[in-house]
């Protein structure tokens, strides 16, 4: 760039000039502008420095986006539970041997297990296990699998109908809110997953089932449970109906 510009001019009058001999470097090092790329972004969203990575994904190329790791991106900053589900099945379309394929496949089958989907569930879920049987995501699976809705779970739920839940959390992503489950059923509760779209975004939701015949009971449950697991920080009591 500096010798470009030298060529276009006096070079004996610009280097005597000290004006214009800073205007020259100003313009020079302005020129040197480092590529973004979806690594970076995947750093600062490991931080937890979301706006960063918001703000850095935005500056990537289209070809960049639609590479690898610029697909994974997508995919976490996504909030509609829709398209994470159509990111998720084009990242495993493209990226069969990625180092992420077996997380972006867990991932997919937790959608189709809170979306009740059982036929694509029980599909990706014998697919996953034949490919990857010795997988990390095995036992998590193993689990989803014996909580999946059947028709005998939903009859006896209606035999014996709860008048409250409460709302323990609310997530965006999917798997946040699994886990949330899980660790809650760990401890013999019972617990749905249920979805609520808001402004646009799909919000991921954890209700706990009680036995109150009362709000007030309920709100006793909900206390009981922020005292029993730090990862709830607030509840609210949501009636049956």
């Amino acid at each position: 760039m500096l010798p470009q510009i030298l060529q276009l001019v006096n070079c004996q009058f610009l280097l005597q000039n000290k004006f214009v001999k800073s205007l020259i470097l100003i313009l020079f090092f302005s020129s040197l502008t480092f590529a973004t790329t979806p690594k970076e972004v995947l750093k600062e969203l490991q931080k937890g420095d979301f706006q960063k990575a918001e703000q850095l994904y935005s500056q990537l190329s289209t070809s960049q986006k639609s590479t690898e790791l610029g697909t994974w991106a997508n995919y976490l900053f996504e909030t509609n539970g829709q398209k994470a589900e159509q990111t998720l099945q084009e990242f495993v379309k493209k990226f069969p041997t990625s180092k992420k394929i077996q997380k972006a496949r867990f991932e997919l089958i937790s959608v189709y297990f809170l979306k009740e989907d059982t036929k694509r569930f029980q599909k990706e879920t014998d697919t996953f296990l034949r490919k990857y049987p010795n997988s990390k995501y095995r036992k998590r699976l193993k689990r989803l699998q014996r909580n999946i809705f059947t028709p005998t779970q939903i009859k006896r739920s209606k035999e014996k109908p709860t008048k409250f839940f409460v709302q323990v959390g609310a997530f965006s992503n999917p798997t946040n809110a699994q886990l949330l489950k899980e660790k809650l059923e760990k401890r013999n509760y019972g617990v749905i997953l249920n979805q609520k779209v808001r402004n646009d975004q799909t919000l991921h939701l954890v209700w706990v089932k009680t036995e109150a015949n009362k709000s007030e009971e309920a709100t006793q449950t909900g206390e009981e449970l922020q005292n029993r697991f730090t990862e709830i920080g607030s509840f609210s009591v949501i009636p049956a109906n």
